[in-house]
C-alpha cells in the first residue's frame, strides 16, 4: 500500500497513519516469546519519560527481552505505541507482580491500552 493512499474497507478497525520509532533496545524479533503492545490515547509530553522509567525497571527483570516505542507522524487514534518483548507470559506477569513496576505502570500519565500477544 502506498504511502497516502486510503486503507480499504475492513472488518475492524485500521489505523491510517505512519509512525517513527521512538526507542528500541534489546530484541523484538526472535521466535518464540510474548510480545505487550500497548497503544496510548495521548501523547502527552510526560508519556516517554515515564514510559522510559516504566521500561528500565522492566529491562532488569528476567524475562525481558526488548521495547520499542513508536510515535506517530500524523494524526491518529493512539498516536504513541508502546512494544514489549518478553520471554513468556509467565515472565511479564511476575514483573508486573513488582511493587515498583505496578507504581511506575500506574505513574504512566495517559491511558493505555495494553494486550498480550503470543509469538508463533
Amino acid at each position: 500500500m502506498a504511502l497516502g493512499e486510503a486503507l480499504p474497507a475492513l472488518p475492524f478497525p485500521a489505523e491510517d497513519g505512519t509512525y517513527a520509532l521512538a526507542h528500541a533496545d534489546g530484541d523484538l524479533e526472535g521466535a518464540g516469546g510474548a510480545v505487550l503492545v500497548e497503544p496510548f490515547e495521548a501523547d502527552d509530553d510526560r508519556l516517554a519519560a515515564s514510559w522510559e522509567a516504566l521500561r528500565a525497571l522492566l529491562a532488569a527483570r528476567q524475562g525481558y527481552l526488548g521495547a520499542r516505542l513508536y510515535r506517530s507522524e500524523g494524526p491518529a487514534r493512539y498516536p504513541v505505541v508502546g512494544l514489549v518483548r518478553w520471554s513468556s507470559p509467565l515472565m511479564y506477569a511476575r514483573a508486573l507482580a513488582q511493587d515498583d513496576v505496578a507504581a511506575a505502570r500506574a505513574a504512566l500519565p495517559v491511558p493505555g491500552h495494553p494486550a498480550l500477544y503470543l509469538r508463533v
